[in-house]
């Protein structure tokens, strides 16, 4: 493909006066407003954007969607940058026409030498140095498929020459072939997301090219190309800064910034201190520097800036600073009483941080900050610590925490899920919730028929957590059945869950448990149906019963005996009963029926009856002594 670019009329624009270099010299830059920070006003083909002053922007020739804007957080020469958004290709073009399928496209942001005739700089003209043309650069893609290209047109004689720098060039934006008119040198090898400095001697690269120096210079533009090969689109952001021409005789001159800062904690203290930092150039190089001596070249510079010491572990602040001013930087650094004057660092800011030391075991940080931000949290603390947990979970050591042995600090990482973040550091080894789970004698779970509360030796409710760690102090496990307490022990003395407790089930098929609230060397069902219940228990006691019953009981024995010790709850079912110690028990739940009753009477009668019948029988065989001898006769 053989790319041809359409040359508007630039006529209409307005430019201003011509802009000095910083620094003095026979060489003077032609570029006005080449930093794009004096001033903007709608741009002339494109008024509903703002462009900056002595510029113009244009977006007919397929990129109708491309944006133009000033950018304060990036930049290289003052506080801003010019940032232009190619976005994807489309059927438009800036003469009438049919576009449809079209499949490269480029934005272009331009501006006219030598003002108001735009008659330009003839190239002889041009400073005859290698910096003579320069301008600071950044590029990122569109999207994940890579960029299409960005270039720089340098256009003589009212668009009759032209020279060309290509800077990563896709190949779906065709070749550029150079002729006795136009010329392309292209560059490759641009990272994204970081600034460059580009820089060229116009004069010679013309004359090298066989373009006639006779023509003046009258144009230059910056422009990002746009494509799209079937579903593929490729497109691209550039920001630009500094942008430099000089005429005149040589050398340019040569300029030196100088750089100063100072560091401030959250409460606008002086934190220089407990901090350490580094200087890097738009390379990521060190630069061995003074501060406010001016020895630093134009460009972008960067302070890393380390809590306590030099490390990459220890990095909370990646910045850059502006030239030629004091830069004070407040950093997310919080005074902490975990430690005299000790501090709390993190890599991005929070909303509150708060300290706070319940006892000398442990310390508690809460946090609010920002949702699913990734934090690396530095805390001076007094010893190392034996577990560091977020939110009652434990952080894993080595992973999500270390601890730095000379430097006395911890170094924490945490995901902020939810907006907050509560992180306790642990000094001695820890006293943690267990995991309960309770079994009757026999070992059959009860989990679903028990439920249990942990508290303090004052008597309030302690959250349960397992594997929570809890402060010093006495801690107490009650479990309770059918709304009896029947355990309470030392949280430190139950030993490794299941805690065992003194119940045992009376019928598999109703799920019935008799359960106490003390010890028993045994508990012994003798008897359980509708009618009565009755079981044994040996032991020392007192004993606190508890027995599931189908209904209210008419009595209960003791040893044989009745006894008014017991309480029924209709809503659990259930009735409990006091005894002093181990004994026999009987639940009455019915009286004898009175069929029972009738069949003991018809027994009696009955026996009776036969009693009489064999008295009579006998009595018929027996004779008067006195007759019997006279019968004989």
């Amino acid at each position: 493909m053989i790319l041809i670019f359409s040359l508007l009329s630039l006529s209409s624009l307005a430019i201003s006066g011509i802009h000095l270099a910083h620094a003095a010299g026979n060489s003077v830059n032609i570029i006005s407003n080449p930093s794009f920070e004096q001033g903007s006003s709608p741009c002339t083909f494109v008024p509903g954007q703002q462009c900056p002053d002595s510029w113009d922007f244009a977006t007919c020739e397929g990129v109708a969607s491309a944006t133009l804007a000033t950018d304060q957080s990036q930049w290289t020469d003052g506080p801003s940058s010019a940032r232009v958004s190619t976005g994807p290709v489309g059927p438009t073009g800036c003469f009438p026409g049919n576009f449809t399928g079209r499949a490269v496209g480029f934005s272009q942001f331009r501006t006219s030498l030598h003002p108001p005739t735009n008659q330009g700089y003839n190239f002889t003209t041009l400073t005859d140095d290698p910096n003579e043309f320069s301008f600071w650069f950044r590029l990122e893609p569109y999207n994940g498929n890579g960029m299409a290209g960005f270039e720089v047109r340098l256009f003589g004689a009212e668009s009759l020459a032209e020279m060309d720098y290509v800077i990563n060039p896709d190949p779906s934006i065709g070749n550029f072939v150079n002729s006795s008119q136009t010329h392309a040198i292209s560059f490759t090898g641009y990272n994204y997301g970081q600034w460059y400095r580009f820089s060229r001697n116009i004069k010679a690269d013309w004359a090298n090219a066989g373009l006639s120096l006779s023509w003046n210079f009258t144009l230059l533009q910056f422009q990002g190309f746009a494509t799209q090969t079937g579903n593929v689109v490729k497109s691209e952001t550039y920001w630009l800064d500094d942008v430099r021409v000089y005429v005149g005789t040589g050398p340019v001159p040569v300029e030196n910034d100088y750089a100063y800062w100072s560091f401030k904690d959250s409460n606008n203290n002086d934190a220089t201190s407990v901090l350490n930092r580094t200087l890097t150039d738009s390379n990521g190089q060190t630069v061995a520097y003074t501060q406010g001596q001016s020895t630093l070249p134009p460009g972008p510079y960067y302070l890393q800036t380390y809590y306590r010491a030099y490390s990459p572990n220890n990095l909370i602040l990646v910045q850059q600073i502006q030239l030629n001013q004091t830069n004070t930087i407040q950093l997310p650094l919080y005074p902490s009483s975990l430690v005299p004057n000790g501090y709390i660092a993190l890599n991005n800011p929070v909303a509150s941080l708060s300290v706070n030391s319940p006892d000398q075991t442990r310390g508690t940080i809460e946090l609010q900050g920002s949702t699913g931000t990734q934090y690396i949290m530095l805390v001076d603390v007094p010893s190392g610590p034996f577990l560091i947990q977020a939110n009652g979970y434990d952080l894993n050591q080595g992973y999500e925490w270390t601890y730095e042995t000379a430097l006395s600090v911890a170094r924490i990482s945490f995901n902020m899920a939810s907006g907050r973040e509560n992180i306790t550091i642990v000094f001695q080894p820890p006293f943690r919730i267990p995991n309960l789970s309770f079994v009757d004698r026999e070992g059959a779970s009860l989990d679903s028929k028990i439920r249990f509360s942990i508290f303090d030796s004052q008597g309030r409710n302690v959250t349960y957590i397992p594997g929570a760690v809890l402060p010093p102090g006495t801690f107490y496990l009650e479990a309770y059945y059918a709304g009896f307490r029947i355990y309470r022990n030392n949280l430190a003395s139950i030993g490794a869950p299941p805690v065992t407790l003194q119940m045992i089930q009376l019928d598999t098929t109703s799920g019935s448990y008799l359960a106490l609230n003390s010890t028993a060397t045994a508990i012994l069902p003798t008897q359980f149906n509708s009618s009565q219940i009755a079981f044994s228990i040996t032991g020392t006691g007192p004993y606190l019963i508890v027995v599931n019953v189908p209904k209210r009981p008419l009595y209960v024995e003791e040893d044989g005996v009745r006894t008014p010790n017991w309480v029924y709850n209709s809503t659990n079912q259930v009735i409990s009963i006091e005894a002093s110690g181990p004994g026999s028990f009987l639940v009455v739940l019915d009286q004898p029926g009175t069929s029972n009753y009738l069949y003991l009477a018809i027994g009696a009668t009955a026996a009776i009856v036969a009693a009489i019948g064999v008295y009579a029988w006998n009595r018929r065989r027996r004779k008067p002594v006195g007759l019997r001898a006279g019968m004989m006769r």
